[in-house]
């Protein structure tokens, strides 16, 4: 693997930066305890009041909209505006913007104002956020959305000047002008609830201390060799628990030397 994990996981237990989280208490632990895992420090604030000053005492932002809610969309708002004032890196998480109008409306308005600098998803999120036809099952996506993701991802990287990051069996990553696919990872991960938005609090915690391209990259590639290590865990309770051990002791070079990651060419950019 051509890229910068080796550099980027010393770097966070060096700087201990501070992760901005606005996202839904289904998963709001897991996020939190995965900044940890990696060196990070977590704050979850979202009271609209307070989140403005927090999101410019961190090093990035991450907003999810996961089981969205009025304060939760004040707040996201609120925090994007901050981050953008302050050049402070942040990410877009379009949890069910497939199953929600209200979620992908306020995600579009979001965007078209503040362009993140990461806009992640499963692969039904994305194509609804490009205005695609999409097959989502509630927030999971649908088989039949799992095609030509390497031309949404550098179309919509190029119509919105933002790293997408499409997540899945495998993930999509594209800046516009370089893309990626990354083939690690086990279907015990879609067996636990939150993996997808802990992929995400992963992603910001990178995002302190590398490109929006390398940290969408390895973060994926982490992700995916983490659930490798601990796939031969049968239970689902014991496989969380060997994930969550795999997040705090796996190192970079292991990663590195594990991680099947290609850069692809794409022709076309489908937009």
């Amino acid at each position: 693997m051509d890229y910068s994990i080796e550099k980027i996981l010393p770097k966070i237990k060096k700087m201990k930066p501070l992760i901005h989280c606005i996202t839904n208490h289904i998963s709001i632990t897991d996020c939190a305890n995965i900044v940890l895992a990696v060196g990070g420090k977590p704050i979850m604030a979202e009271h609209p009041s307070e989140c403005a000053k927090i999101t410019t005492l961190a090093k990035t932002f991450l907003l999810n909209l996961g089981n969205i809610n009025d304060t939760r969309m004040k707040s996201g708002l609120i925090s994007a505006q901050a981050a953008r004032a302050n050049g402070i890196p942040f990410i877009v998480d379009l949890v069910g913007v497939a199953c929600s109008t209200l979620r992908l409306e306020y995600s579009l308005s979001l965007t078209k104002k503040l362009s993140p600098d990461v806009i992640k998803g499963n692969a039904s999120e994305i194509k609804a956020f490009a205005g695609m036809k999409s097959n989502a099952i509630g927030v999971d996506a649908g088989d039949s959305d799992l095609k030509e993701l390497d031309l949404v991802a550098q179309g919509l990287a190029k119509k919105y000047s933002s790293v997408i990051m499409i997540t899945g069996e495998n993930d999509y990553i594209s800046n516009g002008s370089s893309t990626f696919i990354i083939r690690n990872g086990t279907e015990k991960l879609c067996d636990i609830t939150g993996t997808g938005c802990m992929l995400g609090a992963l992603t910001a915690t990178f995002l302190s201390c590398a490109s929006s391209l390398d940290a969408c990259v390895c973060a994926a590639a982490f992700m995916g060799v983490c659930g490798e290590l601990a796939a031969s865990h049968e239970g689902i309770g014991s496989f969380k628990t060997a994930l969550f051990d795999s997040f705090y002791t796996t190192g970079g070079k292991e990663i590195s030397d594990r991680a099947i990651v290609e850069k692809i060419e794409v022709k076309n950019e489908g937009f």
